[in-house]
């Protein structure tokens, strides 16, 4: 702790952001408790970026990250945070990664590619040609005969791993041996060289003896970094340390720190891999379970920090305990938009649920997955997840359940996007009234109030949808439901502005975004954001819907809400346009256009695209006007939104 606040003061950091550099790094101040899990993300990011910048200012800066391909999603998300830091500092990213598409890594990437293209730069590795490979062998072993020269190169093909690795094979069988600073080289004619990587380490793996392989096998299923306390406990403590000290000389694991706690390391995830495989599978579930078991005494009073690695291990396991640990990793994750990370961990928990799980958790845990799945726009993931949810409900007899998962549906299919479905909306909400009823539960109630609220806006029926929307704040104000109560008020807000009544529309808003800042609820305090500013524009308070729009546009690119990217810069284009600077108004518009696709967002996509043409029209750029018009136009038709029609007057 002294040695941080030591660094970090000196690079101009205030307490605020030495505690939360401490809290970062495992070394939080004593007796303290840590900030809501959204607040800490959001100073972690914040301080990381303004350490960067004070770094910089002592001279150039290089920042690498190796292997990110094994990064989780959460840290390389963490990671992009800081790329922004390039554009204002002379600092220099650098990261290895394979091509693995579902990696977070290649999201990195692609991220780095739109968001900063005129600073990336990527360059793919080839394989090793022969002479590179000729010198790599020759700084290992030298003089080594054309012969066995010629096996290594054919069986290599240019990977500068299996090179090492047969290197590492040759002398394991004592075709190669070192006297002092001489290498000798014995016959070849027995030399058996395996055809792959893989083969090579699980060959190095089974030539140990019996006591280090189950040492080695053991820490595998702990993961690809093992702490000594967790491998004690699920292996013979009688000499372990031996057996450690013999596969860190054999090249096999690594010792990453001593303290706090002592830690080690897997030099090469291949190693990890063939240990993990050389076991029968049901073995693997017992130590899995062990393992999970060990974590759960180890972590006791930080059970939720740990609850993802505790529930994968039980998940392995196939033990339903991981249900409950899947769930609150994934809750934890949702709640600082690690949205990666909650779809892993609740999407990990699905295939453990049976007739027998609790029906509250299974229920949560469908709800976390379906909206995880809507903040990244895989709305048709979304409703599978749902109609899953009617599915179980309907086994078990669960008007809730099915109630729940019926809402969910409704939401989407009111919202406007690509799978909006009025109809098929109004049809769902039918079934869902009489079940919400039969459930008695308040929760539902309300929210099924909310999604009444969206269909009856969205089918024009203004009465019909305010009527609705006050009965989904008066259930949530009389039970205490401050997230619905949230949402619903910023909804009602809208349907009273969509009917002209832009005062009291600000009113209600206003208490929705006080309640939403206190709930650090960020994807719908950014949409009523949003709502404020077109509130705003409704009245002509140009300074209003200014600096609302540029909220909701900071929170959006905090969060990488695509969505609310797109309706900021649809209103904040609007206002700058009213104000005068129809330059900045186009720029935002074409902003607006751009996310809306990305996101699936029907108006940006087609409304704005018209009214881009109209603009770009009476500008004089006609060319540019016919783009967006028959863009507009044709998405308007695939899509079969009313909004064709607005297409076609332009």
């Amino acid at each position: 702790r002294e040695r941080v606040a030591t660094a970090f003061t000196r690079l101009g950091q205030d307490a605020e952001a030495i505690s939360t550099l401490g809290w970062m790094l495992g070394i939080a101040p004593d007796g303290a408790q840590p900030p809501p899990a959204e607040v800490l993300r959001d100073r972690i990011v914040r301080t990381t970026q303004d350490l960067l910048r004070q770094r910089s200012n002592e001279g150039p800066s290089v920042i690498v990250y190796d292997d990110l391909h094994w990064g989780d999603p959460a840290s390389v998300e963490l990671i992009g945070e800081l790329l922004v830091a390039a554009e204002e500092a002379p600092i220099l990213f650098i990261w290895t990664m394979r091509p693995e598409r579902t990696s977070a890594a290649w999201r990195l990437k692609e991220r780095a590619e739109r968001d900063h293209p005129h600073l990336y730069h990527e360059l793919a590795l080839a394989p090793l040609d022969e002479k590179a490979c000729r010198a790599l062998i020759d700084s290992l072993i030298p003089g080594v005969p054309e012969a066995l020269l010629a096996q290594v190169l054919q069986r290599a093909e240019g990977n500068p791993l299996f090179v090492e690795e047969l290197v590492r094979a040759m002398e394991d069988q004592g075709i190669v041996r070192r006297e002092g600073d001489s290498v000798v080289i014995g016959s070849i004619d027995d030399l058996r060289l395996p055809e792959t990587v893989q083969g090579i380490v699980a060959a190095r793996i089974d030539r140990l003896d019996q006591a280090s392989r189950k040492t080695l096998q053991l820490a595998s299923v702990i993961g690809r970094t093992f702490d000594h306390e967790v491998l004690k406990q699920v292996d013979d403590p009688e000499g372990l340390d031996r057996r450690l000290i013999a596969l860190q000389r054999g090249e096999l694991i690594r010792e990453l720190q001593r303290e706090p706690d002592r830690t080690f390391a897997f030099r090469h995830a291949l190693t990890q891999e063939a240990a993990y495989e050389s076991l029968l599978q049901r073995r693997r579930r017992d130590i899995h379970r062990l393992v999970a078991e060990t974590l759960e005494v180890r972590h006791h009073a930080r059970q939720e920090e740990f609850a993802g690695i505790i529930g994968r291990h039980f998940a392995d396991a196939s033990d339903p305990r991981a249900i409950g640990y899947l769930r609150v990793a994934g809750d934890r994750a949702l709640r600082v938009h690690a949205i990666e990370d909650a779809i892993d961990n609740y999407a990990a928990s699905t295939p453990l649920i049976t007739g027998a799980t609790d029906p509250e958790l299974a229920m949560a845990v469908a709800l976390g997955l379906g909206r995880a799945y809507e903040f990244r726009g895989r709305h048709d993931d979304a409703l599978a997840t749902y109609e899953a949810l009617e599915g179980q409900a309907r086994e078990r007899g669960s008007a809730t359940m099915e109630a729940a998962g019926l809402t969910q549906r409704i939401l989407i299919l009111a919202t406007p996007t690509t799978r909006r479905d009025l109809p098929l909306a109004t049809q769902l909400l039918g079934r869902a009234m009489p079940l919400a009823e039969q459930s008695g539960d308040p929760r539902i109630k309300a929210r099924l109030a909310w999604a009444h609220m969206e269909v009856a806006n969205w089918m024009g029926s203004g009465d019909e949808a305010i009527a609705a929307g006050r009965e989904a704040v008066r259930i949530a104000r009389e039970h205490g439901l401050r997230d619905v109560l949230a949402v619903a008020l910023n909804d009602l807000a809208r349907a009273i502005l969509t009917h002209g009544r832009s005062a009291d529309a600000m009113t209600v808003l206003d208490e929705a975004i006080a309640l939403l800042r206190e709930l650090g609820d960020k994807p719908m305090l950014g949409d009523a954001l949003g709502s404020r500013a077109l509130a705003g524009l409704s009245e002509y308070d140009l300074e209003t819907a200014l600096a609302a729009s540029a909220e909701a546009r900071s929170i959006a690119d905090e969060i990488h809400n695509d969505w609310t990217r797109s309706f900021a810069d649809m209103v904040g284009g609007r206002a700058r346009a009213e104000a005068g600077d129809l330059g900045a108004g186009i720029e935002l518009g074409e902003s607006c256009v751009l996310y809306g696709d990305r996101a699936g967002f029907v108006i940006a996509q087609i409304g704005m695209r018209a009214e881009l043409a109209r603009v770009y029209w009476e500008a004089g750029d006609r060319t540019r006007a016919v783009e967006h018009l028959e863009a507009s136009y044709r998405l308007g038709l695939e899509s079969g939104s009313d909004l064709v029609l607005w297409a076609a007057a332009q």
